[in-house]
């Protein structure tokens, strides 16, 4: 077993006994996404959204295991969401609240530029 394995498990057993922990469970998300184990780390987001709706890290990755899972269906209703939720503005170009990290700061330009996914 190796260590990630070994805290992928020990992130299991913490989350089974505290399932309402958005920290635990994004860790174990994040964790398992990076393991492409994408069905139980959308899982683990999913349960964080429905906590949390707003949660940045959870719609990143909810993202990510959609594109992963090759679910374009899944994948551009997250984008819709984050783009509702970072919009607030009433629909202005401008993106400045919205993550600009990673996977998500490339739709966020995206979006920005005028493209569209």
């Amino acid at each position: 077993m190796t260590d990630n394995q070994s805290v992928i498990e020990a992130l299991r057993s913490a989350h089974e006994g505290a399932p309402n922990n958005n920290e635990i469970a994004l860790h174990l998300a994040s964790l398992l996404l990076a393991s492409a184990e994408y069905s139980e780390s959308l899982k683990l987001f999913q349960s964080v959204l429905a906590r949390e709706p707003g949660s940045e890290p959870s719609l990143r990755g909810a993202l990510q295991c959609a594109e992963a899972q090759n679910d374009a269906g899944l994948a551009e209703a997250y984008r819709h969401s984050a783009d509702s939720i970072w919009s607030w503005d009433g629909g202005a170009s401008d993106r400045s609240s919205a993550p600009s990290s990673g996977r998500w700061g490339e739709f966020a330009g995206a979006k920005t530029a005028g493209g569209s996914r």
